[in-house]
């Protein structure tokens, strides 16, 4: 179900880029979309700053996989808890705040994950 979960978000942001596109094509001014950014000049390339940035797929592995895979699990969980709490402390000083905001809520919904998968749930039969 990840994998799928994960596929849905890439293809949003492709139809979101393509639509970006053809207006750019048609004349319309890009509309303000929160999380992307135009990159290579004038809204040709969007990029999601908050779940895809490009800086951290530099490689095949992406880095917060890495992260995972060098610690234990009470390590990764407190690993997403800071970068969790960075993001809220700091928000309100920043230029876009919003950003920051949803970074924050990105690391809270993997701290979410972590833990969801580790309890066993009162409707699992094996539990």
């Amino acid at each position: 179900m990840g994998f799928d979960k994960e596929w849905k978000k890439v293809d949003r942001l492709r139809k979101r880029q393509k639509s970006a596109i053809n207006d750019e094509k048609e004349g319309v001014p890009p509309s303000p979309r929160p999380g992307l950014v135009g990159r290579g000049g004038s809204h040709k390339i969007l990029e999601d700053l908050v779940n895809t940035p490009s800086h951290y797929r530099q490689h095949d592995l992406e880095a917060i996989d890495g992260i995972k895979g060098s610690m234990s699990k009470e390590e990764f969980k407190g690993y997403l808890k800071g970068a969790a709490l960075k993001y809220l402390w700091r928000y309100q000083y920043k230029k876009e705040p919003v950003e920051d905001l949803r970074k924050a809520k990105w690391y809270l919904d993997k701290l979410l994950k972590e833990v969801l998968d580790e309890k066993p749930s009162i409707n699992d039969p094996k539990s």
